[in-house]
């Protein structure tokens, strides 16, 4: 067996290490993590979750009077607003509703009034 066939059969055996050009193993960013891998690779258990800060809430006017509860912050969802309102004709803008969390396509034109929404 030559060097290199060693290096890659013990290099095999860790997903995260393989072999270099030169025999030497390097470290690889893992793609996905299933099993015991997963709970290490994520030192955030779930109830670290829960005590991440809540999602900043955005509500945004149309000149219908229809108001709607975006997440981002506001220089985000107003990045958002102005970037479709630059492209091209009747480019909208995809935020995500904070209630559902589905997704939400608007007509920047419309757009009257963005501000925090209120807790």
């Amino acid at each position: 067996m030559s060097s290199r066939s060693a290096t890659t059969s013990t290099t095999s055996k860790c997903p995260r290490l393989s072999a270099s050009r030169s025999g030497t193993s390097v470290r690889s960013s893992p793609v996905a993590a299933t099993g015991a891998d997963a709970d290490t690779l994520n030192p955030m258990s779930s109830s670290d979750r829960s005590r991440q800060p809540p999602t900043p809430t955005m509500e945004i006017t149309l000149s219908t009077g229809e108001h709607y509860h975006v997440e981002g912050d506001a220089k985000d969802v107003e990045r958002i607003i102005l970037d479709a309102a630059r492209g091209s004709i009747m480019q909208l803008a995809w935020l995500t509703e904070a209630e559902t969390g589905q997704e939400l396509a608007i007509n920047p034109e419309h757009v009257v009034m963005l501000r925090t929404a209120g807790s």
